[in-house]
């Protein structure tokens, strides 16, 4: 999870692995959702790490990773004009 991003906005991705292993570990928990903004990373790998990390939780929590591809924000409010 290291980028060259600030560290203050890496801090919730830094603490992922012992969130969705507390999660994995929680009777019922649900569906855990994880919104991250794709920056500039490469999408694959972003996925492919987020993956790793949920496969070595015993057991898994059911999760969805959603990465947004412009700007979460954007993503989130459904700002469609901000592609442009």
């Amino acid at each position: 999870m290291k980028t060259k991003t600030d560290a203050s906005k890496r801090k919730l991705l830094n603490q992922l692995p012992r969130i969705l292993r507390g999660y994995g570990k929680t009777p019922n928990s649900g569906t855990i959702i994880v919104i991250c903004d794709l920056d500039d990373r490469n999408e694959t790998q972003f996925r492919n790490e987020l993956l790793r990390i949920l496969d070595a939780c015993d057991p898994k929590p059911t999760t969805h990773f959603c990465l947004a591809i412009e700007e979460l924000e954007a993503w989130y409010f459904g700002d469609l004009g901000a592609k442009s």
